[in-house]
């Protein structure tokens, strides 16, 4: 009896570690520009500018999360929130995020040696509207959650994302938006993060590897 409810409670304890998930906010450990119209400059800025101009000036911007520390952890929800700085005249600028797929460094990354990337797009930031629409304020899109999981399950792979207006857009009429950008702001501060929804993975499995011991105990 004294050993079946010292199972039950385990059983509980473990649904109740998985359900407290930890909300965390991430700012980028590197974020840098990079434009056709200096393509050989290193631009650590302030400013993200996802842009283009029409007449063939395209710029984009690199970030990389910092997420080592939560490496293994199970992702419930993620988000990405940024501050507007400015949205020109152009409607419906759709910015996409894709994978990164190869080293990079904010001290040397420019538009001729910047990293490759995937197909595969983590998100689609939609819905900028016309001028003036959402500037100097706070914007939230959802993140899908195994982009972010991939990450955690392989650290090596993580090598962040390039935010870029699509290929359609990139090849079309003017389109673009400049936010305010990355390290260069503290807490608090309008620079960008991600917003992670996280389960505590380790927590969970030491409640399973008890829970193994007290069933090889019950079979005793």
């Amino acid at each position: 009896m004294k050993v079946r409810f010292l199972l039950m409670l385990l059983v509980i304890g473990v649904f109740a570690v998985s359900a407290q998930a930890a909300v965390i906010q991430i700012q980028p450990w590197w974020g840098n520009n990079i434009t056709t119209s200096d393509p050989d400059l290193v631009y650590d800025a302030g400013h993200a500018m996802i842009y283009h101009n029409g007449n063939g000036r395209l710029d984009r911007q690199l970030q990389y999360y910092d997420l080592d520390s939560y490496a293994g952890q199970t992702v419930v929800s993620a988000s990405y929130t940024w501050t507007t700085y400015e949205v020109w005249d152009y409607a419906n600028t759709e910015i996409v995020m894709n994978p990164i797929t190869e080293e990079w460094h904010k001290n040397t990354v420019t538009w001729n040696n910047q990293p490759a990337h995937g197909a595969a797009v983590l998100g689609t930031l939609t819905g900028m509207g016309g001028s003036g629409e959402g500037e100097g304020e706070w914007i939230t899109r959802t993140i899908p959650v195994a982009s972010i999981q991939a990450w955690l399950d392989s650290p090596s792979t993580n090598y962040g994302w390039k935010m870029k207006l699509t290929d359609a857009q990139e090849a079309g009429d003017r389109y673009g938006m400049d936010m305010y950008s990355s390290a260069h702001d503290g807490p608090g501060e309008p620079g960008p993060y991600l917003t992670l929804n996280i389960v505590p993975e380790p927590a969970t499995m030491i409640l399973l590897g008890l829970g193994g011991f007290v069933i090889r105990r019950r079979r005793k």
